[in-house]
């Protein structure tokens, strides 16, 4: 097992939009990575299962200085061996105010249910084990009422707004809520 980061994700400011931008450069770039260790590995990526994930998703709605600040919502994408690819997997919640969640996409698939199937059937881990690399993962409430802790921290936000010091430094929000 390995891991890596690719960084600069936090696009509050400057995202871009389709045409260009911040956000497209940097799909881009991960999209024309993994295309290329795929090439290169050829047929021992079959022995190989990819995951690229975030601990975090975006807003659905632009913030006021052309990006998007933090939300619940997330994809996670899988390449390689015992993945059945080609398709989208998972609940579509919808974008409907009465789907959202606080303006947030509500979140249909816990990451770590993925990571640990991931452990389980490719890597051969049991469930010990597997509670070993993720602990409290089955102990997660339902998606809805974390996404009410995530309304939570915005109110807080509210109350204490970033200043454009913190924004300019990548200072994360829990950050100045909870300094």
């Amino acid at each position: 097992m390995a891991a890596t980061g690719y960084g600069d994700w936090d696009m509050h400011a400057g995202q871009g939009d389709v045409g260009g931008g911040w956000m497209v450069d940097h799909l881009t770039e991960l999209s024309s990575a993994l295309a290329a260790f795929s090439t290169d590995l050829g047929a021992t990526m079959g022995d190989v299962t990819l995951i690229t994930l975030t601990e975090f998703g975006r807003r659905i709605e632009e913030n006021g200085s052309g990006g998007t600040d933090h939300g619940f919502g997330q994809s996670v994408f899988l390449m390689g061996g015992g993945v059945r690819g080609g398709q989208v997997h998972g609940t579509w919640p919808g974008l409907a105010p009465q789907d959202l969640v606080d303006g947030d996409l509500d979140a249909t698939t816990d990451y770590r249910n993925l990571l640990a199937e991931v452990l389980e059937k490719r890597c051969g881990a049991g469930s010990s084990e597997v509670a070993g690399h993720l602990p409290r993962h089955l102990e997660r409430p339902p998606q809805r009422r974390a996404a009410a802790r995530v309304g939570l921290l915005r109110k807080a936000l509210a109350e204490h707004p970033l200043e454009d010091e913190d924004v300019r430094h990548g200072r994360a929000a829990h950050d100045r809520v909870h300094a």
